[in-house]
């Protein structure tokens, strides 16, 4: 944890403290107008402010106010149903609300506990360098998996020896490491503890070897590696487990939505949570969900069950019934640590409920992974499953968005269809396996060349389709042309022989067209022209002629 992150903790934990002798005068004005005349409301009120103060002690790390708060609510909630039984436990209860002055006091007094607050690590990884380091001895595969990577989109540092591998990390730590297990100046085992190192040091190491045994594979496993390949690797399989690693497919920021009736609570995770890199909104009445959700598009809810007018749970309710946020992941915080309350939110359809005194590092462990699996779920149900890009009907459906939306910006978008050439005598000459590594790599080469604005589907076999927003025509050819060339120089390989491929492909811009199909239309006619005249070209599709 940076040192401004835990300057801005303290001083909201310090603001919290201080308030809490007001919080407690409240408490105590309404427990003495109960006391005067019983009232359901009042003891309702009441119950509802202790239920406040033991949250939000625990979000602060004040367990000795959470633990008083929860002796009263014990108290209130199963011996007090009327006057006649707040009256004869008042003993009890005054017992209990000295106690939470006590524990008020001592807060106020003293400095915040350290474990409120973790402590950054002892010792700070070292700094990675967005690159990939390849350690092959072999001439022919080292060129052709820096070149075949390089056109991808990694930068790729090829090194051939231990000795140079070794005087390379002596100065950098690459994001990725590709290295062959069996090189003639170093051991095994010296290249297994290399990759250890490389693992500490915040790495991805990948093995590549030729042999393929369980005692090799479990070596790799306990030195840390991140994959295991057997030589020569497939360029699409390497790519994906390398975007894999990287988590390519899940770019951050994650976006978190909070719905929490105090404003100190929302302030303390919105530093906490943006100093990790999320984005935050809170969220302080329950009747502005719907406005905050504007635009918005959160990848993950906090829920407070705890609220006045509303609970938690009646929220998520809500939420569930909007079609875009049935498969958003939903967490309660809570303070009440009954089995029953968290069974039955998890049957709304909640993922889980956390407690408020949850550690900051168990709280950032379980939103990171939550919103990884929230999104590949999401991601699943719109997905081409070879691909996993876009299916047939969502990317149309985006199509249809961006019209609309370029239109209402007053912008171009591009449109663009494409088609792998000759793909059929692919298969003919492999086979269909070898031809589905083909599709996925001219996915996988859209995806690392692509903005991450740009949104690419597949079209069908071995069509796709590419949207790119704010984008005139004659950039997007330009674009795709570059990638023509690179996927051109990809060097695929099957039964030892080598080959390469092309595709073709047609661009439409949606200022020279009335709808998104016409435009689909035109890019689609384009790529059959540019299929006639020769393939392995990207043309641009002619606006329509004015009507006479």
């Amino acid at each position: 944890m940076s040192e401004g992150l835990k300057a801005k903790i303290a001083e909201l934990s310090q603001q919290y403290r201080s308030r809490l002798p007001q919080q407690f005068s409240q408490i105590v004005d309404i427990f003495q107008k109960l006391q005067e005349r019983w009232n359901s409301y009042g003891n309702h009120e009441l119950v509802s402010r202790l239920h406040v103060m033991k949250g939000s002690g625990g979000t602060f790390g004040l367990p000795q106010i959470s633990d008083a708060a929860t002796d009263l609510l014990q108290i209130l909630q199963q011996e007090v149903s009327d006057a006649a039984s707040f009256a004869s436990a008042q003993v009890k209860l005054q017992q209990a609300m000295k106690q939470l002055e006590r524990a008020i006091a001592l807060s106020t007094a003293q400095v915040a506990p350290d474990n409120s607050v973790p402590t950054a690590t002892t010792s700070e990884k070292a700094a990675l360098i967005d690159r990939v380091l390849l350690l092959e001895d072999s001439d022919s595969h080292g060129y052709v998996l820096q070149t075949n990577l390089s056109e991808f989109g990694f930068a790729v540092d090829w090194v051939k020896t231990f000795k140079e591998a070794e005087q390379y990390l002596a100065t950098q730590t690459p994001v990725i490491a590709i290295i062959d297990l069996n090189l003639p100046d170093g051991s095994r085992q010296q290249v297994f503890e290399l990759v250890n190192g490389l693992h500490r040091r915040g790495s991805k190491a990948v093995i590549m070897t030729s042999e393929n045994n369980f005692e090799v594979r479990m070596q790799a496993v306990r030195h840390q590696a991140a994959a295991f390949f057997n030589k020569p690797p497939k360029i699409n399989e390497l790519v994906a487990k390398i975007r894999h690693l990287l988590d390519m497919e899940n770019a951050r920021p994650y976006r978190i939505l909070m719905v929490d009736d105090q404003q100190p609570v929302l302030s303390y995770y919105q530093a906490l949570l943006e100093q990790d890199g999320f984005e935050f909104r809170g969220v302080m009445h329950p009747a502005d969900l719907l406005t905050a959700l504007d635009a918005y598009n959160p990848d993950l809810f906090i829920l407070d069950y705890h609220l006045p007018d509303y609970n938690g749970a009646e929220l998520a309710k809500l939420l569930r019934q909007i079609p875009e946020y049935e498969a958003v992941p939903i967490l309660f915080m809570t303070a009440e640590q009954s089995a029953l309350i968290k069974d039955d939110l998890v049957e709304l359809g909640s993922d889980d409920v956390i407690p408020k005194n949850i550690s900051s590092d168990s709280l950032l462990a379980q939103l990171n992974a939550r919103v990884r699996r929230g999104r590949q779920l999401r991601q699943l149900m719109k997905q081409d499953s070879l691909t996993r890009l876009h299916n047939h009907g969502y990317i149309q459906e985006l199509a249809q968005q961006l019209f609309v939306m370029a239109g209402r910006k007053q912008q171009s978008c591009s449109l663009i269809m494409l088609d792998i050439d000759e793909f059929k005598s692919v298969n003919d000459r492999f086979g269909h396996a070898v031809g589905d590594r083909v599709i996925v790599s001219l996915s996988q080469l859209l995806q690392q060349r692509l903005r991450k604005s740009d949104a690419i589907g597949r079209y069908g076999g071995e069509e796709f389709l590419v949207l790119m927003p704010d984008t005139e025509p004659a950039a997007a050819l330009q674009v795709m042309q570059q990638i023509l060339t690179q996927f051109g120089q990809i060097a695929f390989s099957e039964a030892k022989q080598m080959f390469s491929v092309t595709f073709s492909a047609g661009v439409a811009g949606s200022n020279d067209f009335g709808s998104a199909q016409a435009a689909l239309d035109a890019a689609d006619k384009t790529l059959y022209l540019a299929k006639t005249t020769g393939r392995n070209r990207v043309l641009l599709a002619e606006k329509p002629k004015a009507q006479p």
